[in-house]
Parts: C-alpha cells; sequence; structure tokens
C-alpha cells in the first residue's frame, strides 16, 4: 500500500492562552532581533526545551530573559558578533503545548526551522499523510 504524502507550509499567529510569553519576543516582541528562528525543539514534557537561532542584538535577548516570567533556564551560544544559538528551558500553558503536539502526532513532522516573523505569525512546514496535515490544520483553535 503506498500512502501519499504531502508538504504543506502554514502560517500561524497564536495569541492568548496559545502563545507562550517567550513568543511574543521572537515573534516582534525584540525590534532589535532582525531574525528569530526555532531550530529544535521538545514538548515531550514539561519543561519545554527549545533551540533558537538568533540575528541582530542577541545580547539584549539575553538581558531580556533575565528573570523572565517563564523561563527556568537558558544559554547563550555565540556564532558571531550578531548571530547566536540560544537554549530556552520554560514553562508553557497546556493550550500552547497542544498547539505544538497538534503538529507531531500521527505520520506528521514538521521540518525546522519554525520562522518567528515580525507580526506575530510564524511559518514552518509540516509534512505527513494527506489525511494527518489535513486534521492538524483543521484543528488549529481560532486564533482571532
Amino acid at each position: 500500500m503506498k500512502a501519499v504524502r504531502s508538504r504543506r507550509s502554514t502560517r500561524l499567529r497564536p495569541t492568548g492562552e496559545y502563545s507562550p510569553p517567550i513568543y511574543e519576543l521572537l515573534a516582534g516582541g525584540a525590534s532589535y532581533l532582525e531574525r528569530a528562528r526555532i531550530v529544535n525543539w521538545n514538548v515531550s514534557t514539561p519543561p519545554t526545551a527549545f533551540l533558537f537561532r538568533l540575528e541582530g542584538a542577541y545580547r539584549r535577548f539575553a538581558a531580556a530573559l533575565e528573570g523572565h516570567e517563564s523561563g527556568r533556564d537558558y544559554e547563550i551560544l555565540p556564532l558571531s558578533e550578531r548571530e547566536c544559538h540560544c537554549f530556552f528551558e520554560g514553562d508553557v500553558s497546556t493550550a500552547a503545548r497542544g498547539l505544538f503536539e497538534n503538529f507531531i502526532r500521527g505520520t506528521l513532522m514538521t521540518v525546522p526551522p519554525i520562522e518567528c516573523n515580525r507580526d506575530g505569525s510564524t511559518t514552518f512546514t509540516v509534512v505527513g499523510s494527506d489525511p494527518d496535515v489535513q486534521a492538524a490544520v483543521d484543528d488549529v483553535p481560532n486564533r482571532r
């Protein structure tokens, strides 16, 4: 039996309980960042862990993480004067965790990176069987 595979670029703009506080910084809330990408993540059990790739004045981002409401731990790994990786471990709401889990169920795989856009949205690619991709898109909660 041949499985039909689908690849779809998806753009989301999570708000409210679906948007972790750290996301607000990554997607437009930190004007000193020129680009923010989520290159890997683990949402399997709390706390949630992310690996970000940041471009811009990332040292200011590190200062913003000090005492951040949802952060448990972070580490800045410089790549150059204007780029770094940032490991971030923190708490997210059940709703935000569910939004991530929506795109890793069944045959689905989210293809890194997730681009965090200045308008508060994210853009990413998901692959999997046509029914699983469609179900994930259909199950995205109304964010507006």
